[in-house]
């Protein structure tokens, strides 16, 4: 008896799976509740505030570009050694030591 209530109960956890598969509209409704659970468990209100345009502050230089150019970074290769050098690539190839 124990057996066949546990087959049943499996036949039908499996029909409601196959059916959110087969449904977009189910598979959103649970998404959204879910997301729902996961705002009220864990959501804060915001510490700050989203500004779109910050207003420019008087005697404030605006921030210098830095220029775009290819980089090779360069690793030592001593073991304890912690060194990452980081130098303008060349187009030409050079040979490693």
């Amino acid at each position: 008896m124990k057996l066949i209530e546990e087959i049943d109960s499996l036949k039908e956890e499996i029909a409601d799976m196959e059916d959110i598969l087969s449904s977009e509209r189910r598979v959103k409704q649970i998404i959204i509740s879910e997301l729902g659970d996961i705002a009220k468990k864990y959501g804060k209100p915001r510490r700050c505030e989203i500004m779109y345009e910050v207003p420019a502050v008087e005697g404030e230089e605006p921030e210098q570009q830095i220029p775009d150019y290819p980089v090779r970074s360069c690793c030592s290769s001593q073991i304890n050694s912690r060194y990452i050098r980081r130098e303008p690539a060349t187009l030409r190839t050079e040979r490693q030591a």
